[in-house]
């Protein structure tokens, strides 16, 4: 049973990082859209007025679009890993829910035809 047990907290493991892995390029978006992009106006070390906010929105609209696109496809193989590795546990806990299922019988038959029986 411990096996089962084990199987299924990998698999609840499995699925938290496909969750994870799914949501990273929206959070990486989220994050990216509020950056500030350097300029020939910034003097590195504090931030001037942007003169041209147009232009700098759509600076750092083209680097967050490039970044999450890697990101996004970097996430499509480690998802795509992942679904591997939950499909074989998935095919693991069904032999092994079998194996437990016939165990049990055994103990429940057992436990029902239970007698005490004083040894003198």
């Amino acid at each position: 049973m411990k096996h089962v047990e084990a199987i299924v907290n990998r698999i609840c493991y499995v699925r938290q990082q496909i969750t994870a892995a799914m949501a990273a390029p929206a959070n990486a978006r989220k994050e990216l859209s509020t950056a500030i992009v350097g300029h020939k106006h910034w003097d590195g070390y504090s931030l001037k007025e942007i003169a041209n906010r147009d232009l700098h929105r759509a600076a750092v609209d083209a680097v967050t679009d490039k970044l999450v696109s890697d990101l996004a496809e970097r996430k499509r193989a480690e998802i795509a890993a992942l679904a591997d590795e939950l499909d074989a546990l998935r095919n693991e806990l069904a032999i092994k829910a079998n194996e437990a299922r016939f165990d049990l019988l055994d103990d429940v038959r057992e436990a029902r035809e239970w007698r005490y029986v004083a040894h003198d």
